[in-house]
């Protein structure tokens, strides 16, 4: 059911310092060979606000206890989980409009922006501020945040039929679901079950749906290194619908895109391009109205899924600056493409001294054989 705007109220609203969301929460966070591993964590009081937050989103609306299951519950399935390249397809894209014009208006099938290298460092970009969208879905759409992914994928595949989907889902949720099946404690959260004829369908409750940046430089840093296509000024973040095997299910994953590498880009924006970029912070958080139905414009362009390229951060150690730790969330997104700047904040501003670019298929498929018994649990848990 839609609900009226003035109920939005409800969402969750953080500071970039208290969540782990997917797509800003692995700056600073190392690369080593323990990073799959269950660490001691210290609870702090921010922290322990948002458990009891969302202990109480747990409960809301919640019947009886029907099944309670430990990781040790669950038995690996017997076939492999793996990245099968060649057996990728692109099912859906798209980008929420940015205008707030009291529609609920989507490009189909939009795109990413570009990725724009620099060629001058150090590079000095400011610091976060404001509110920034964790998913637009859930923002636009809460009551229905797959609206979006079904209304382009009538445009884009207008008979592609799920009768052959075991799972739908959005890729921070198997990446929640996967933490359970490697032991890391990741609760209280929330995400609610659907089973939709042969499909299990997950969605999120009640959580992450606005941060409020207070500190670091991950969205400017994407905004001063991304350029939009000439028809997509006033798009926000693009997503994108894939289907894969996992094992012997058959997945629907939905995730965000950062950008896309085209080897041919190069040379630095001028200020008027960097201020078109998707992604800009808010002053004010908005007030969307959930009741228009998803509306299509077609504008953008395919960009194929081997191009898709993911941007992180990371702080300068002057011991030695670690990688990020982000294999599932590549994994999950089928990317390979992976850009990390390496920064230090200086007179309050952010100071990026150097650009690292991996092709990341190689220590994903590391990762893969690591983790290959969570994995099959995981599917297992499925």
């Amino acid at each position: 059911p839609n609900q009226p705007a003035e109920e939005q109220d409800e969402e969750l609203v953080l500071d970039d310092d208290d969540e782990d969301d997917e797509e800003g929460a692995e700056e600073g966070k190392d690369d080593n060979d323990d990073d799959d591993e269950e660490k001691p964590k210290v609870i702090t009081a921010k922290m322990r606000k948002k458990m009891d937050v969302m202990a109480k989103m747990v409960q809301k609306e919640a019947g009886q206890v029907i099944l309670t299951l430990e990781k040790n519950d669950l038995t690996p399935t017997s076939m492999n989980v793996t990245w099968e390249q060649d057996n990728i397809k692109l099912l859906c894209s798209y980008n929420w409009q940015g205008a707030n014009d009291g529609t609920n208006t989507i490009f189909v099938p939009g795109g990413p922006a570009k990725f724009v290298p620099k060629t001058t460092f150090p590079y000095v970009i400011e610091q976060d501020s404001g509110f920034q969208a964790a998913d637009y879905n859930y923002v636009r759409k809460p009551w229905d945040p797959f609206a979006p992914l079904f209304t382009a994928l009538g445009v884009m595949n207008p008979g592609h039929q799920f009768w052959d989907v075991d799972v739908l889902a959005d890729r921070n949720n198997l990446r929640i679901l996967l933490e359970f099946c490697q032991g890391k404690a990741n609760g209280p959260l929330r995400l609610d079950v659907h089973m939709v004829y042969n499909t299990l369908v997950f969605v999120r409750k009640g959580e992450k749906f606005w941060r409020r940046q207070t500190n670091g430089i991950g969205n400017n840093f994407e905004k001063n290194f991304t350029q939009v296509g000439d028809d997509m000024e006033d798009a926000t973040s693009h997503y994108r619908a894939i289907q894969y095997p996992m094992g012997p299910l058959n997945v629907v994953v939905r995730f965000e895109a950062d950008a896309y590498f085209d080897d041919s880009a190069s040379g630095d924006l001028d200020p008027t391009e960097t201020d078109a970029v998707t992604g800009a912070l808010l002053a004010e958080r908005p007030r969307y109205d959930f009741r228009p139905p998803v509306r299509v414009l077609q504008k953008g362009h395919i960009v194929p899924t081997a191009q898709m390229a993911e941007l992180k951060t990371v702080t300068h150690k002057e011991e030695g600056t670690s990688s990020v730790a982000c294999q599932d969330q590549l994994w999950f997104g089928r990317t390979t493409h992976l850009f990390t700047g390496v920064y230090k904040i200086e007179d309050n501003k952010g100071k990026i001294l150097r650009l690292k670019y991996e092709n990341a298929k190689a220590r994903v498929d590391k990762w893969e054989e690591k983790n290959q018994d969570a994995l099959r649990m995981l599917v297992d848990l499925l």
